[in-house]
């Protein structure tokens, strides 16, 4: 691999990753992390948010924790056996 400049390198490299799988690793962070904390934080950030709204952005973060959490035993009891 020859690049000409550091934007051509970055360019690779992203393309390396995504096509060695890590495309559905940038998906499921955006999908599942980056754009439910910008509305998260979107609700946050009003004057008078509706309880509704924050009640529903703290269960999904919730949820979201204990999949994660999960996931982590999971690998871990996984990759011991």
């Amino acid at each position: 691999m020859q690049c000409d400049s550091y934007l051509d390198l970055g360019s690779e490299v992203f393309w390396g990753v995504w096509g060695a799988g890590g495309g559905n690793f940038v998906c499921s962070m955006l999908l599942g992390y980056v754009h439910p904390a910008y509305k998260c934080f979107k609700i946050v950030e009003r004057k008078k948010p509706k309880l509704e709204h924050l009640h529903f952005w703290c269960q999904y973060w919730y949820i979201y924790v204990k999949f994660h959490q999960f996931s982590l035993v999971f690998l871990f009891l996984l990759s011991t056996h």
